[in-house]
């Protein structure tokens, strides 16, 4: 709203001077406008006109989304549609001062000066234009920094949460108690589990030093973690993974489906006295890498542990991929809960 009142207060300032301008042009350089108002109400209509008609241009520049864009790109396509409404202007002042003005008892309609009076609305415009993008790009530099340090802050509170979350106390007593039972009974498996969880905690460690990793390491770390949970849960938890081979070398933030896949055995699976599945899918869409981690269930939206693992991938999946980057969960009819996380391959820098 204050960006709008100061868009609105320039303007009218603008133009006021502008239209002052040429008043002043009138009474100093002005001959023979003495007894007809309409040389000075033509100097009312013209800035009147260009104001109104630079209104419609900034609405065109903000549905189109150009403030966002980079100069190289704007700029030539500045000049053409900064033509284009000088043109749209000068066919509503002529029309005006032609028309309700009848300004042809003064003087005949000239193509050639009609071209000139548009080259010189034509550069007010394009002078118009280079304000309002520097301006913007001003406020959004000024944003840019403003959320940088609040991503910084955030990611420092965001890997404290992802440090908890990989060293889970009550994951690793489980663990280590059901490789224990195991060692006496089957001394192969109970190898393997060790093997497991070596690997997983190496992982941890090594995610702390690597913000985002391939998506195929990250699905290693969540197939160690299945394992050994399955060797908890046993028939109650069955998974499945549905993987394009095309996304295996797409960068992610590390622990994130891990995060997702522990939330969806913690609040989903553990909860029901049948179990269920977790599904965990990628694929691209167009210039976006899809990950969907689904298990049985239904969404507890008063869990505290899932508001804070969710919080933990989206502030460090947009630090790390831009605001484009989205993490959600919703409950489907099946009923199942599914979490996604969308991510750009090409993020903005």
């Amino acid at each position: 709203m204050k960006r709008s009142w100061t868009y609105i207060l320039l303007q009218l300032i603008g133009w006021t001077l502008f239209g002052v301008y040429l008043m002043a042009m009138v009474f100093i350089w002005g001959e023979g406008w003495e007894g007809d108002h309409r040389f000075i109400w033509l100097n009312v209509v013209i800035p009147i006109v260009c104001g109104l008609v630079s209104h419609g241009m900034r609405a065109f520049y903000r549905r189109q989304g150009w403030a966002e864009r980079r100069i190289k790109w704007i700029l030539p396509r500045t000049l053409l549609v900064s033509l284009v409404f000088a043109f749209i202007a000068q066919v509503i002042i002529h029309g005006v001062i032609y028309g309700p003005m009848r300004w042809g008892e003064l003087q005949n309609f000239q193509l050639g000066s009609f071209l000139i009076y548009t080259s010189n609305v034509f550069l007010m415009y394009c002078i118009w234009s280079a304000i309002y993008f520097s301006e913007h790009a001003f406020a959004r530099n000024r944003r840019d920094e403003l959320e940088k340090w609040k991503l910084k802050a955030a990611l420092k509170e965001a890997e404290l949460m992802a440090l908890k979350a990989q060293v889970n106390p009550h994951f690793l007593f489980n663990a280590l108690n059901n490789i224990r039972a195991l060692v006496l009974e089957d001394g192969d498996r109970a190898r393997n589990m060790i093997s497991h969880l070596s690997d997983m905690l190496r992982y941890s460690v090594q995610s702390n030093e690597h913000k985002q990793v391939p998506l195929q390491q990250e699905l290693d770390m969540v197939q160690n973690y299945l394992t050994l949970e399955g060797n908890q849960y046993e028939d109650r938890l069955r998974y499945s993974l549905e993987v394009s081979p095309n996304t295996l070398d797409k960068p992610v933030p590390s622990m994130a489906v891990q995060i997702l896949v522990e939330n969806a055995v913690k609040h989903g699976i553990s909860q029901l006295p049948g179990g269920g599945e977790v599904s965990i899918r990628s694929r691209l869409d167009g210039d976006r890498l899809l990950i969907e981690v689904e298990n049985t269930g239904t969404l507890n939206k008063k869990s505290e542990g899932l508001g804070i693992g969710l919080a933990n991938i989206k502030e460090r999946a947009k630090l790390l991929f831009g605001q484009l980057a989205t993490v959600s969960i919703e409950e489907t009819q099946q009923p199942t809960v599914r979490a996604r996380i969308s991510l750009p391959l090409n993020p903005a820098t």
